[in-house]
């Protein structure tokens, strides 16, 4: 499906988080993009590369105009051991915050590489938790589009409390309250919203990401409208119409063989849990076997729905489906952006 590039040719520079579950799907849409004929570079750091070199080659042999880039990490400037180059090679999670730091030290680097890149980019897919690429955007003048793994109803929730300044007006972290704006009758407390360690370091980190995507063009969901439509309605209008949802990403790849190659040899180190704990207790895990496998009316009405949404999913990753028109429709989007701006690529003074 790949051709001979033209001068105008659209070029989506990627930027995945060096997490696989951040990465894996950042490949996926990288996959869609030179299937809808757009040069693609990955900019990564030489650890992540090799788990993917394989499926790059594969892409380049089928013609594809998909490109790896490689920046040098730094882990002595933000306190990691040599080599850690991804969020599965920490020894500790406690320093997940040091990984996200040196990630955001690639600034210059990627400056010097948007300076050499032809064709010149048109368009930035950035992880959401690599906020100084808006700073790049800003720079070269083209559009920023922040990638999140989460759901069109974690992101509207989330918007709405800090719209309503609930945490500000709620000073019991267990007290209940209902989700103002949604549409649903939602109700959490404020310590079921904390996701991240309190410190001040991480609230700088989390307000640099927060205002990055605020400053982007647009966002892009790993979602599809039919498991979520009124939530991905009104955070479409939310971002006026800045949103596209084309997941699920998995579904979007049939290549059984790029699948068992882009994981990671060992992914978990067994034996750690005396020392650092667990979250999931083996309770937990057998009370959801017994809700899933519940032989009661209620347990087959949740795997009629499971069995419902599967079909779904499927069909909206496929031509004509909704995250299949969403994908096209956000290409044509940066397309016509880029003729209507005249985009100069190049950097402001």
């Amino acid at each position: 499906m790949g051709s001979q590039a033209p001068h105008h040719q659209l070029h989506f520079v990627l930027f995945p988080f060096m997490a696989q579950g951040h990465m894996i799907p950042m490949m996926d849409i990288a996959k869609i993009l030179v299937q809808h004929n757009v040069i693609v570079t990955v900019v990564t750091t030489p650890k992540n590369a090799t788990r993917f070199t394989p499926i790059f080659a594969r892409y380049n042999e089928s013609g594809f105009q998909i490109r790896l880039v490689e920046l040098q990490f730094q882990f002595e400037e933000a306190g990691l051991q040599d080599g850690c180059e991804n969020l599965d090679m920490l020894y500790s999670l406690s320093t997940s915050l040091n990984l996200f730091i040196a990630a955001n030290l690639l600034r210059k680097q990627v400056e010097k590489l948007f300076e050499e890149l032809a064709p010149p980019p048109s368009c930035i897919i950035s992880d959401m938790s690599l906020p100084y690429t808006i700073h790049i955007a800003n720079k070269f003048n083209i559009p920023r589009i922040s990638f999140v793994g989460m759901s069109c109803f974690t992101l509207l929730c989330f918007s709405y409390l800090d719209m309503h300044n609930v945490k500000e007006r709620i000073s019991n972290e267990s007290e209940y309250f209902v989700v103002p704006g949604i549409p649903d009758k939602i109700e959490i407390t404020i310590a079921q919203t904390e996701g991240l360690p309190k410190d001040e370091s991480w609230k700088e980190f989390c307000a640099e990401m927060d205002a990055a995507d605020k400053d982007s063009y647009g966002m892009i969901m790993n979602s599809f409208e039919e498991l979520e439509p009124a939530y991905a309605r009104d955070f479409k209008k939310l971002k006026k119409d800045k949103l596209w949802c084309i997941g699920p990403l998995s579904l979007s790849n049939n290549d059984y063989l790029e699948k068992a190659q882009r994981g990671v040899e060992s992914p978990v180190k067994w034996g750690k849990e005396e020392e650092i704990g667990v979250l999931v207790k083996k309770e937990d895990v057998t009370r959801a076997i017994d809700e899933l496998m519940d032989e009661t009316n209620e347990g087959e009405e949740r795997r009629k729905r499971v069995n419902e949404l599967a079909k779904m999913a499927t069909n909206a990753v496929q031509k004509g489906g909704s995250s299949h028109s969403d994908a096209t429709l956000f290409i044509q989007d940066i397309m016509q952006k880029t003729k209507r701006d005249m985009i100069p690529h190049s950097p402001k003074e």
